[in-house]
């Protein structure tokens, strides 16, 4: 007697980062994430506690800390939602919540932290040091910049394909 095997749906790349120092890229995926060595293309971290997927995982300078962003596919991981996952307890750690969808997110060191929401007219600097409730600094961006963001709303995965 055949046994039917369950069908395991492929794992599709949503998004590649390179890491600060340029010796890693971060492979955000249908499933979680892995960081993978440059030098010679080895997964060296395999994360896949997302069943839904990220939208894009940065590291939190060189902590065992990532910042992590959903599809927005299931209920667990929003695309409103930057989660801190701490990789060396496996769990997330802390989670800020947005009005409007996360469009990017970038780091320095593993103090600052810029966010850019979906059609909205300014980059919000947080200073990880103070907390992350409230941002440090409002940036201005051009309004080419607002409009073009504005379309990441409508945005769909390759996961619903």
């Amino acid at each position: 007697m055949v046994e039917a095997q369950e069908q395991v749906p492929e794992v599709k790349i949503t998004s590649l980062r390179f890491t600060s120092d340029k010796a890693h890229c971060i492979a955000a995926n249908t499933r979680g994430f892995d960081v993978i060595r440059m030098a010679d293309g080895v997964t060296v971290k395999s994360c896949t506690k997302f069943p839904h997927g990220l939208q894009f995982a940065i590291t939190l300078g060189r902590t065992s800390h990532f910042l992590v962003v959903g599809t927005g596919e299931g209920t667990e991981e929003l695309r409103q939602a930057l989660y801190i996952w701490d990789d060396a307890k496996q769990c997330k750690a802390g989670v800020i919540t947005f009005s409007h969808e996360i469009v990017d997110v970038r780091t320095e060191t593993e103090r600052w932290v810029v966010v850019q929401l979906a059609g909205q007219p300014d980059l919000l600097v947080f200073d990880f040091a103070k907390g992350f409730s409230k941002e440090a600094a409002k940036l201005p961006l051009p309004t080419a910049m607002v409009h073009e963001s504005d379309k990441f709303k409508d945005f769909k995965h390759a996961s619903e394909n």
